[in-house]
Parts: structure tokens; sequence; C-alpha cells
């Protein structure tokens, strides 16, 4: 990571760990069942935390939550995961790129110049 701020770069970084998380959650759910799984957000919410799902579903009324909670819960948690990956990391990229103090890398010299031809020597 190149020049980002810590914040963006711990983001990015937590981010990826998750999306490696749930893409091995994935593999070893397809390796089990030999059918591919539905990694989406609601179905690891319902599995794992049912209390909570069902405190949700009740907080929030059946009809909202059909309407507008579930499209969104289907989203495959990989996708999401990935995609904050990438946002974060262009955030962080984006706030240091076109801040006022950023000063664009040097070119390197290459062979054919060498460091006399650009450093002029004064004698006294």
């Amino acid at each position: 990571m190149r020049r980002i701020s810590k914040k963006a770069t711990f983001f990015t970084v937590l981010f990826a760990i998750l999306t490696v998380i749930a893409f091995a959650r994935d593999l070893y759910a397809w390796n089990r069942d030999h059918i591919y799984p539905r990694g989406d957000l609601g179905g690891i919410y319902k599995l794992y935390l049912p209390d909570a799902y069902k405190a949700t579903v009740e907080f929030f009324g059946v009809d909202l939550f059909n309407s507008v909670l579930t499209p969104i819960l289907s989203i495959p948690a990989v996708l999401i995961l990935l995609g904050l990956t990438i946002l974060s990391f262009a955030i962080g990229y984006g706030c240091v790129r076109f801040s006022k103090g950023y000063v664009p890398p040097k070119k390197k010299l290459t062979r054919e110049e060498s460091l006399k031809e650009k450093v002029k020597y004064q004698r006294r």
C-alpha cells in the first residue's frame, strides 16, 4: 500500500481479511455439501444468530423486512466485503493523491543519463 493513510490501510486490510474468511466459508460449505452455498448475509445471519435475526424481523416488521432488507441481505458476503475493500483503498489513495501536500514520485535515472549530467558543479 503505497502512501495511503494509516486508517485507510487498516480498513483495507480488515476488509480484505474478512473477504478471505467469507470466501473460505463458502469453499468449506461447497466441499462439505457439494452444492454451491448461499453465502449471503441474511443466510449467515439466520444460521449463526437466529435469536438476533428474529428480533430484527420483529423490530422492523415482516412487511418492511421482506420488502427492504431481504434484497439487501441476499447479496453474497464476498461481494460486499470485496466492494468495501476496494472502496476503502480508493478513498485512502484518493485523499492522499489529491491533497495539497502530494509530491509526485521522482523519475529514476537511466544508465544513459549520469548523475554528473544532472548536477552542475560550480567551482570557486
